[in-house]
């Protein structure tokens, strides 16, 4: 008798111990370590460039600072935009951080990739670009390996042109030409990679007489030089090789606003130009 009561302790305390086990909580899971937030604030923007054109950060010129790119979260680009309001030349320059390899990019209104800088590890990347389209641009920085800051500087050197002491450019089209006074000395300027290949004058002539001009393109240019009259025929023309002056004489019996053109044949620069009428 006394061993069955033995024996049905020990399953009642065996039972009580599965039940206590039983009964316990499970362990719980881990809580995984969070991932740092990064405050982003591309280029003094105070927060991250878009990773296209449509949503590229507007910065102003000059604009000099900072940024971001990381490879993990999928921010492998970043695109700025700024207004150009003027013919001239876009400088951009940037540095990844040690260890990362980023590349740079200028992209015109339309899209379009003009220019780009590509070297390899974390050299600097530079660009300088002419440019005549006055419109917003963008430049694009883009991860090709690493993750890390940049330093990112953008300026713009616009061309002031004042040909002929008119305080401008003169027009490329009889409609758009700029009109001086005879007699008129002074000088202009063409510049192929802005698509500034001809300039107009116009000057009134109210009797007949000999309308007299001389050109001399700067070295390494060669433009050429033409007389219209007032209804568009070319009456004159000087198209000599290389940067020789170009002289023009002609004797007019028309009045009315005649026409001076010169025009780009190859190389960029300034010219000198006189106008006299006897």
């Amino acid at each position: 008798m006394r061993i069955t009561k033995v024996v049905l302790s020990l399953l009642l305390g065996t039972l009580l111990v599965s039940a206590f086990a039983c009964s316990q909580e499970p362990s719980p899971t881990p809580t995984p370590t969070p991932v740092p937030t990064i405050a982003y604030n591309d280029m003094n923007t105070g927060g991250d460039a878009g990773n296209n054109m449509e949503t590229a950060a507007r910065i102003s010129l000059t604009a000099s600072g900072t940024g971001y790119l990381n490879e993990v979260p999928g921010d492998n680009q970043d695109y700025y935009t700024f207004n150009i309001s003027a013919p001239g030349t876009i400088n951009v320059s940037m540095t990844p951080s040690f260890g990362a390899n980023f590349n740079l990019c200028l992209k015109n209104p339309t899209g379009t990739t003009v220019a780009s800088s590509n070297r390899s590890g974390y050299e600097k990347e530079s660009i300088s670009y002419q440019v005549a389209e006055t419109e917003y641009w963008f430049v694009g920085v883009d991860q090709e390996a690493g993750s890390g800051n940049y330093s990112l500087s953008i300026s713009f050197n616009p061309i002031f042109q004042n040909d002929m002491n008119t305080g401008g450019d003169a027009g490329n089209t009889p409609e758009t030409a700029a009109s001086i006074a005879l007699p008129a000395t002074g000088t202009g300027y063409l510049d192929e990679a802005i698509v500034d290949s001809w300039d107009y004058y116009t000057f009134l002539i109210t009797a007949p007489g000999t309308i007299n001009v001389s050109m001399t393109p700067s070295f390494g240019a060669n433009f050429d030089l033409y007389l219209e009259d007032p209804y568009g025929t070319t009456r004159a023309s000087s198209t000599k090789a290389g940067y020789q002056p170009d002289t023009i004489s002609y004797n007019n019996s028309t009045t009315g606003y005649w026409f001076v053109r010169v025009e780009q044949e190859a190389g960029s620069g300034n010219y000198s130009l006189s106008i006299s009428f006897e």
